[in-house]
């Protein structure tokens, strides 16, 4: 595989856009907090990458989309699925990167019921999924710089559907296209040898 070329864009963007699904889905942050006012108690909470960064998810679909548009997409195209690739996976360090700076913060959003404040907050530990989502982002905004730099240099799309003539170049669209249809109607064969 080409290190420059078009799968390994599609591979990385690919790779990224599972890790970050996966990585928002599982716990990225365990705290101890308090139950209530009127229970002294403490319970424990996991809080997902969806709830402690919401945005994370969002993101691992905007860059699977783009994935799959790098297959077909033309040379313009090319150039705006690698700027949404390098947003997308940037925005994903910056949301993974504010987890593990504070990780407490992290728990208020998705507890709001539990915490009133970060200080009731006790015991955090952060998980290794905030660092899938690091590595994520970090692919992607890989595979998007690969499609900046090196998209305009790779072949076309897919010509499947294209007419062929016999020599195998690609068929000009006939010259005389009205006498072509007139025999259709007459029912005879433009295309057979006279």
């Amino acid at each position: 595989m080409n290190p420059t070329g078009r799968p390994a864009a599609v591979l990385a963007a690919g790779i990224g856009s599972g890790a970050l699904l996966l990585a928002s889905t599982r716990v990225w942050v365990h705290a101890a907090v308090p139950e209530g006012v009127q229970n002294a108690g403490r319970a424990t909470v996991a809080t997902t990458g969806r709830e402690a960064q919401p945005l994370v998810l969002a993101l691992g679909l905007v860059a699977a989309a783009a994935a799959v548009a790098l297959l077909i997409a033309d040379r313009w195209a090319r150039v705006a699925l690698g700027c949404c690739l390098v947003l997308a996976g940037a925005a994903a360090l910056a949301c993974a990167v504010a987890v593990l700076a504070d990780p407490a913060s992290a728990i208020r959003p998705a507890r709001s019921g539990l915490v009133t404040s970060v200080a009731g907050v006790h015991d955090v530990r952060v998980t290794g999924w905030p660092w899938l989502a690091v590595a994520a982002g970090l692919a992607l905004v890989g595979a998007g710089v690969l499609t900046l730099v090196a998209g305009r240099r790779w072949a076309a799309a897919n010509r499947r559907f294209d007419p062929i003539d016999t020599a195998g170049a690609t068929a000009s669209r006939p010259e005389h296209a009205p006498e072509v249809w007139d025999a259709l109607s007459r029912g005879e064969d433009p295309t057979a040898q006279r």
